[in-house]
């Protein structure tokens, strides 16, 4: 699966998804957070009954890629209170169609497993997760200046406790430790539904069109942001202290 990694699924539509605006963000991320939560569940569900291959890499890294309570407070700090719970109907369908279809997804997925005992859900952690670390870190201070936010999302924050590519390896060893324990025919479901979770994806930062011009308002939120950071710097004479007024 590690070759299939496409990071041009998350390139531009991350940006028009995330930095064009407050609302498009806070619609995208209130998306993320029915996604997360639905995994997560799920996830959780399965180390607790102690079954599927979404078990053994949830257990042992679940603390440090739980991504829910960063992505509730991250929707709070835009105004945006989000349901007790996304089983809700009438929540659910606040939801846009891509982001019900993607978490429909997953729900089946959950099903599936707790019935068979597969690891469905390890392609949707693959696809998310994986992709989260390798660029979602990175867009945090861009995110923060390009929509003037009191402080960087917290969605993109992981406390690794190593290096991040050696914790992306590790990630990636134990994934492959599950894939080496199962059948043939339980490793072919589980890159299909990768597979389908890139899809899903690519549908979801495309939806509502718009995704060069928005990039493009994205671009130029960051030049301005950048800006807004260094222009105290250049503008004051003194704010490099005595020496620069002098």
């Amino acid at each position: 699966m590690k070759d299939g990694h496409d990071m041009k699924v998350f390139g531009l539509g991350t940006l028009a998804k995330t930095m064009k605006d407050k609302e498009t963000y806070g619609e995208f991320i209130t998306g993320m957070h029915a996604v997360y939560t639905e995994m997560e569940t799920g996830m959780d569900e399965a180390v607790e009954a102690g079954r599927g291959g979404a078990a053994e890499v949830w257990r042992e890294y679940g603390d440090v890629l739980r991504r829910e309570p960063g992505i509730r407070a991250d929707l709070a700090s835009v105004g945006i209170a989000v349901p007790r719970s996304w089983e809700d109907k009438d929540d659910f369908e606040y939801l846009t169609t891509a982001t019900k279809d993607y978490v429909n997804r997953i729900r089946n997925a959950r099903d599936l497993d707790k019935g068979d005992g597969g690891g469905r859900l390890v392609g949707h952690l693959y696809c998310r997760y994986l992709a989260d670390l390798f660029g979602g870190q990175q867009l945090a201070t861009p995110t923060r200046l390009a929509l003037r936010l009191e402080s960087n999302p917290k969605m993109y924050e992981f406390e690794l406790g190593m290096e991040r590519g050696d914790f992306i390896e590790a990630l990636y060893g134990s994934i492959n430790v599950v894939g080496d324990e199962i059948t043939d025919e339980q490793r072919k479901v589980i890159v299909e539904e990768a597979a389908e979770c890139f899809e899903l994806n690519k549908v979801l930062y495309a939806e509502g069109g718009g995704l060069y011009t928005g990039s493009l308002k994205a671009g130029w939120n960051l030049v301005m942001g950048f800006g807004r950071q260094l222009k105290p710097s250049f503008g004051n004479p003194y704010a490099r202290g005595p020496e620069g007024g002098r």
